[in-house]
């Protein structure tokens, strides 16, 4: 039986004139992408030696080479300490809470966000978008949580905490704001003023390189990306002056509080507060951030935290730390250690000063006390009504202030100065923003130094000038009678204070008896005679409409009317008022209390005008190896000259007359100025103010008055009496200075 064939032949099935089917060959197109594929690689490869030969070196640099960062080291600065040893500013060492600006943005960064929620999350949950906008959700929730711990740690309310992160996110935003539209700015003028390029010629290696740049590089330059800046990668510090507890909680609890870290810094201190503030200042940050200057990045801005800078400030050291590619550190040394700076010692007495601010206070105490007296406050000291009248009914302002100014005669040292309202400068330092507005623009203007800055009608402490211009005149006589009706042209005007209550005059009197009892006629009508010139140029001669140069503030040179300045002028002419005005102290004429205690001064210590100064002796400090100042600086002089013209025998009637205001019976201090331990010499004066305030209230003097070591001067605007007021402030502080063995050799400690 035959075996059936195994083969099947399909040919008798298949289409009959079919032309058979024609496969492709596949090598051709293979060929065509193998060529397209040698030309990108050629072409990335060329791109590759273009990168080489231009900025390869700048690459490997980069990212091989380890960074040198350089840090400073904070110097402390020198103290400031009175004369009796009482330190009055000085640094210390502060914990301070500092916050990665991430952290403090509201609303967070949400490119940040995210990358940190990659990161817990990782590599493969964070593909999930639902899990990673969970972990975003929970983040800003952990943040705020932190936050409002951070605020109840630094015991800080949670409004003053958002207050502060705001504050720094709104600097922050506005320096990188300003950076990147200086960035965009540059890039619009550098393309505006960039002139096209000439034309190559057609050469092989133009040609190529023409077309790499067509291949690799953009038509037109495009504008600078946005950038961050440095401030936006750093931690920012929030609160300062950290507990101990608060710093163990927080370094104990890392991981809870991420973002946070704690810095140790300096700070100024004022252990007194605000005691002598306007005189010894405050400092503040000096915006140099150069760790190679000398100059330190805090600075005194007022006061002999200003006058003394010289010998406070240190020099900052530097760190050097270097840092691999990733920001490790590999290395840290100390190239230049920090020198702190020297203790300054001032003139003022803590003690002194002290008493002086108590006596102001309890004076503006009483009289923010509506109906209460601003007179003296022990009983039976008041002056007897049949001689100065009632104390004025009129409201004191509330921005009114006062000021007490004690120097030594001889050479203008100051003992204290004293001011009210005054100022914490630890507020100035370490204050919020709210309580630094209030000193800013607060009532009464703290920050202003009225010892020196404060220029008032001198009333009649002035009439002791008065009196140096008559004596200095030709055929003055001080021991001629005067007849004092109590006005000098008419019953309504130009009257004495007597005049003015009783209807009566001083009667005959010669100089002394017009200074004891402060007689308006008789200086008005004496300077009537002289003439404005003298007035004018005795007043120039001790410095009055001119700075004293103090050196621990630009005082006020305060303002001396000249009929020389007014005569080309028809609304300022000088006119016979103006002489009768400036004769008393009223007028145009305006002092401070400094100007009017070198010139009680100057009589005082028979005729030299001193330099009033703070600043006394250089204490201890560090001294710098190399530094750009010199080891020793040499102390500013205080000089002392003598009063031109003015003869020391002339100034004897008029002593005799400051004596007799405090000794004799009649005399305005008499009731609340003497003091049986001292012998006090000097002037009440009560300045007119107008605009139904009440007057300014002064005295000035100088004790003992037999061998005179001291001038004291006290200006209370708005005050009333003199003699009421300003007088009893005058003799306690001179009792003070006894009791502190001022007048006997033994300064008290």
């Amino acid at each position: 039986m035959p075996q059936p064939d195994r083969h099947f032949d399909w040919r008798p099935l298949a289409p009959q004139g079919t032309a058979p089917t024609v496969v492709a060959d596949p090598r051709l197109r293979l060929r065509m992408i193998y060529s397209a594929f040698v030309v990108l690689l050629a072409l990335v490869l060329i791109r590759a030696a273009v990168l080489e030969a231009t900025v390869g070196e700048t690459f490997r640099h980069s990212t091989d080479r380890s960074r040198t960062v350089t840090e400073p080291i904070a110097a402390l600065r020198g103290r400031l300490l009175s004369r009796d040893g009482t330190v009055l500013a000085c640094d210390e060492a502060i914990a301070s809470l500092a916050v990665d600006y991430r952290y403090l943005e509201d609303p967070p960064n949400e490119v940040w966000l995210r990358s940190l929620a990659r990161k817990r999350l990782g590599s493969v949950a964070a593909r999930d978008p639902q899990r990673r906008t969970a972990e975003m959700a929970r983040l800003r929730v952990e943040i705020a949580e932190m936050s409002r711990r951070l605020a109840a740690l630094c015991d800080m309310p949670q409004s003053q905490w958002t207050a502060r992160c705001r504050g720094i996110q709104r600097q922050i935003e506005t320096i990188a704001a300003n950076v990147n539209a200086n960035r965009q700015e540059q890039f619009v003028r550098r393309v505006a003023t960039e002139e096209p390029a000439e034309p190559e010629p057609a050469t092989p290696a133009a040609i190529v390189r023409r077309a790499v740049l067509e291949l690799f590089v953009p038509p037109f330059e495009l504008p600078p990306p946005r950038i961050a800046v440095r401030e936006q990668q750093q931690a920012h510090v929030v609160a300062r002056g950290l507990s101990l507890d608060v710093v163990a909680e927080i370094e104990k609890h890392a991981k809870e509080f991420p973002g946070v870290e704690i810095r140790r810094e300096v700070r100024r201190s004022y252990p007194r507060g605000s005691l002598a503030a306007q005189m010894v200042g405050y400092v503040s940050a000096s915006g140099n951030v150069d760790p190679k200057a000398v100059a330190p990045t805090t600075i005194g801005r007022s006061g002999a935290e200003q006058a003394a800078e010289p010998w406070l400030r240190g020099v900052p050291g530097i760190t050097r730390r270097q840092l691999d590619s990733r920001g490790q550190t590999i290395d840290q040394h100390v190239e230049r250690p920090s020198h702190s700076g020297r203790d300054f010692v001032l003139t003022v007495d803590a003690g002194i000063q002290n008493r002086a601010e108590q006596l102001l206070d309890e004076f503006q105490s009483r009289a923010r006390v509506p109906g209460a007296s601003l007179g003296p406050a022990v009983v039976g000291e008041a002056p007897p009504q049949t001689r100065l009248g009632a104390r004025t009914a009129k409201p004191r302002p509330p921005s009114a202030g006062g000021a007490v100014l004690v120097i030594d005669v001889h050479s203008g040292a100051v003992l204290a100065a004293a001011t009210a309202p005054r100022f914490d400068p630890n507020v100035l330092v370490g204050g919020s923003s709210t309580e630094i507005n209030k000193l800013l623009h607060g009532v009464g203007h703290p920050l202003l130094d009225r010892t020196a800055q404060m220029a008032l009608s001198p009333g009649s402490v002035f009439k002791a000038l008065t009196a140096i211009a008559l004596l200095e005149s030709e055929g003055f006589d001080p021991q001629a009678k005067f007849e004092c009706r109590g006005y000098l042209h008419r019953p309504d005007a130009q009257r004495c204070m007597i005049f003015r209550h009783f209807g009566v005059g001083h009667g005959p009197i010669t100089l002394r008896e017009a200074l004891a009892q402060s007689c308006n006629v008789y200086f008005q009508r004496h300077a009537l005679s002289l003439g404005p010139a003298p007035l004018v140029d005795w007043a120039a001669r001790f410095g009055f409409g001119n700075r004293t140069n103090c050196d621990w503030c630009q005082d006020s040179p305060g303002k001396l009317p000249s009929p020389l300045a007014s005569q080309n002028n028809d609304e300022s002419k000088w006119k016979q008022a103006d002489t009768e005005a400036i004769a008393i102290g009223q007028g145009r004429l305006t002092t401070t209390p400094l100007q009017v205690a070198r010139l009680m001064a100057a009589v005082a210590n028979g005729g030299r005008l001193v330099t009033p100064h703070l600043l006394a002796d250089v204490g201890l400090g560090s001294e710098p190896e190399t530094s750009a100042e010199p080891d020793v600086l040499p102390l500013p002089e205080h000089p002392t000259r003598p009063v031109p013209g003015l003869s020391r025998e002339k100034l004897a009637a008029l002593r005799a007359g400051l004596e007799a205001v405090v000794a004799d019976l009649d005399g305005t201090g008499y009731n609340t100025v003497r003091v049986a331990s001292v012998a006090i010499a000097g002037k009440t004066g009560t300045a007119e103010t107008g605009g139904n305030l009440p007057d300014h209230a002064w005295f000035a003097g100088y004790a003992p008055a037999e061998a005179p070591r001291i001038a004291v001067v006290v200006a209370l605007e708005h005050g009333g009496s003199g003699a009421e007021s300003a007088g009893p402030i005058a003799r306690q502080v001179v009792e003070h200075l006894a009791e502190r063995g001022y007048f006997t050799g033994t300064r008290s400690r």
